[in-house]
């Protein structure tokens, strides 16, 4: 309740909404940088898509959703890879190259072991989250499932 409070506080804040108008006028005079696309994202309004199957989409899901206790499920060095993999489905998406549902892009975790995250076969690649990717083992085998009941293309 003590967090709501201070946030409500800010938000009704005078400074606050002065800086904030600022930092947007000055972003829209100058061309987009970090701060506006952050602000973008955290918002809600999606960028141009260039080449994505879905360019009237509206909902922007985040790459990186791997939040809070969540997060204590994976090594650092996977969950940094994670994020990587789901950004260039992401990447694959905007320019155009997927090719519907039956792409696979895969990323092995690390040399000592033969684990590969890959995408959950179902998701299109403008979805495709860091929680959502699959962990297979060298034969195919599902070894972790991520947040979605797709499994993975055994084809």
């Amino acid at each position: 309740m003590e967090r709501r409070k201070r946030v409500e506080a800010i938000m009704n804040s005078r400074l606050f909404r002065e800086e904030l108008e600022r930092i947007v006028d000055g972003q829209l005079r100058e061309g987009p940088s970090g701060i506006l696309q952050q602000l973008s994202d955290m918002m809600g309004v999606p960028a141009a898509r260039v080449g994505s199957v879905f360019k009237s989409s509206n909902c922007v899901l985040p790459i990186n959703d791997i939040r809070g206790i969540e997060s204590m499920g994976y090594a650092k060095g996977e969950k940094i890879l994670r994020c990587k993999l789901a950004a260039t489905f992401r990447l694959i998406d905007l320019h155009g190259w997927a090719q519907g549902l039956s792409g696979l892009v895969t990323a092995r975790l690390n040399a000592d072991q033969e684990l590969f995250l890959v995408n959950p076969y179902g998701m299109f690649y403008h979805e495709v989250t860091a929680s959502s990717l699959n962990k297979v083992n060298m034969q195919g085998v599902l070894i972790e499932q991520g947040t979605t009941n797709f499994g993975i293309n055994n084809t």
